[in-house]
């Protein structure tokens, strides 16, 4: 097929025609627990500093907890909704990640273009058995790919799939 030849419309499929598969449903907890954490600690970090100073009058911590709390339900809904709409699907010739809530993205890797993949965890994530997947293409230095929200053994399969599905595309050229 010449590079200006289109591809027949039966052997394209759009990505957002695509059936993803979602991420872990704990890492939901993940999300929830990472909102949460980042709203309460600084939140009584500033609360412990205004009672040390004895500046802490009873409207000021009624204010500071009115909207600390309206900020923490905030971030863990949108933080939420983001994390059902993260998947990934796994095609013949590329992995594509989808991802976003207003402002959807979905990233197609090609496998004759991965360089390699890591499966890392943070301290949470070991917690939970989740694992976050990162996809790298010749040449770039970032990952092309991140996929958080994957079981443990899940992210292991699927490194290991990519790895041989890109190794057997780059056998063939």
């Amino acid at each position: 097929m010449e590079a200006d030849t289109p591809i027949p419309p039966p052997a394209w499929r759009p990505l957002r025609q695509i059936d993803y598969q979602p991420v872990s449903p704990a890492y939901l907890t993940q999300v929830t627990l990472v909102a949460v954490a980042s709203i309460l600690l600084p939140s009584a970090a500033l609360l412990a500093m205004l009672i040390i100073r004895q500046q802490a009058t009873l409207l000021w911590v009624g204010a500071a907890g009115v909207l600390s709390m309206a900020v923490m339900l905030t971030m863990v809904v949108i933080g939420r909704l983001k994390a059902r709409r993260l998947g990934y699907a796994l095609r013949p010739d590329d992995v594509v990640v989808q991802s976003g809530l207003i402002w959807q993205q979905r990233i197609s890797l090609p496998l004759s273009r991965l360089q390699h993949v890591s499966v890392t965890q943070g301290p949470l994530e070991r917690r939970l058995k989740l694992a976050t997947l990162s996809g790298y293409s010749a040449g770039s230095p970032q990952a092309e790919i991140v996929l958080p929200g994957l079981e443990q053994a899940q992210a292991e399969q699927l490194r290991q799939q990519l790895m041989d599905q890109a190794g057997a595309r780059n056998n063939e050229h």
